[in-house]
């Protein structure tokens, strides 16, 4: 079931038909201040001085154990202060609201690895 919710910087996807499991699951997790989790929506910005940048979900395969795979959320927080706080598993930047141009668009888990097949640890990968 996907759901749509309206933000102040547009319509954040929640899905929860996902290929992998995904903890926290996505959803409303708190309403004052508003703090969304969404592992099918990517954030891009523009910040007033022209400053690009962007997060997103990501999807984590665990090297030692391919079959272990799961979706690490992007969680937005709108704080009272004006700002947007977005934070991944690896990553957390805190934009303001007022003169940031957002693009919203939809991620979807899959691997982009084009010359890699199932893990055998040959490492052509430099692990």
């Amino acid at each position: 079931m996907d759901t749509g919710i309206k933000t102040p910087i547009g319509m954040i996807c929640i899905s929860q038909s996902l290929p992998y499991p995904c903890t926290p699951a996505p959803g409303i997790l708190c309403d004052s201040p508003q703090k969304i989790v969404t592992a099918s929506t990517q954030v891009q910005w523009t910040t007033a001085d022209g400053k690009k940048d962007s997060l997103a979900p990501s999807l984590y395969q665990n090297c030692m154990e391919p079959d272990s795979i799961c979706i690490e959320p992007l969680t937005l927080e709108f704080l009272p202060d004006g700002t947007l706080h977005l934070s991944t598993w690896l990553a957390s930047k805190t934009v303001p609201l007022t003169g940031t141009a957002f693009d919203i668009s939809a991620w979807q888990a899959q691997f982009h690895s084009g010359s890699c097949t199932h893990c055998t640890n040959c490492g052509r990968c430099g692990w």
